[in-house]
Parts: structure tokens; sequence; C-alpha cells
């Protein structure tokens, strides 16, 4: 089974989104929003201001919450079974998934709303997203 077709549930969640400014640590918070893409187009607005490329693939970090272990037990065996990257949060039910994607809005979109979909499938919540804007100038 696809990543795509194991993904597929609609439902938009509340997310709050962030970016990381080049070089910098710490992360800057662009809001926080009911509908979902509204929320993603806002980061996607903030890195191009930032000078981003979005035909440059590059990290993308989920952060996904779970209230009981086996949720979090769930959603990780899927990740495992897809052979996904992951790592545990610094609280002891979360996870941060990592995946590989440009900024182009028509390929982020439908990975942040599949990567959503999965958290509740596992009855967790999906915490939004982070990235750093790339490109000629944000190189080091």
């Amino acid at each position: 089974m696809g990543l795509r077709k194991l993904f597929s549930k609609k439902t938009p969640p509340v997310s709050t989104t962030f970016i990381a400014p080049p070089g910098g640590s710490e992360l800057v918070e662009t809001g926080e929003y009911s509908d979902f893409s509204e929320g993603a187009r806002s980061v996607l607005e903030a890195l191009r201001s930032a000078g981003d490329d979005p035909n440059i693939v590059r990290p993308i970090l989920h952060y996904c919450y779970f209230k009981k272990k086996k949720d979090l037990k769930e959603f990780v065996g899927m990740l495992e079974t897809l052979d996904i990257q992951h790592e545990p949060t610094k609280m002891d039910l979360g996870v941060i998934v990592i995946t590989a994607s440009s900024t182009i809005e028509e390929e982020i979109l439908p990975e942040l709303k599949s990567m959503s979909n999965a958290v509740k499938m596992c009855n967790g919540e999906y915490d939004g997203w982070e990235t750093q804007p790339m490109g000629n100038e944000n190189e080091e």
C-alpha cells in the first residue's frame, strides 16, 4: 500500500506552522489557522520572503503528538513499515517525522495533509512542520 493511499482521509486540522530563519536555530511561528491550506501557504510565503528556492528538496520536520503510548506505537509502526525516518521528541509521547520535499505548493500541501491524516488515524495531533529557507543566498 502506497503512502498516498494509506494517508487518504481528508480532515483538515488546526495547525500551527513554523520556519527556521537561515542560519538560525530559533523558529518563527507564522500563525495558527483553522484552514490547513491557509496555514501552509502562510509558511510558504514566509519562506519565499526569506529568499527560498521552492525547487530545492530539503528536510521537512513534522511534529506529531499522542495522548496514549499505544497510539504513538501504532503510528511509529506505520512509519517503520513505510521506511519513513523519525525520531522521538523531548516529550514522551511525541515523534518528529523527517521527510524530504521541495516547497512547491502542489508538492508540499499533499504531503502535509497526508501526514496530518495519518496522525489522526492513530488518534494523535499533528502540531505542524518546519523547514529552512534554501537557495543561493541561504546556502552555507
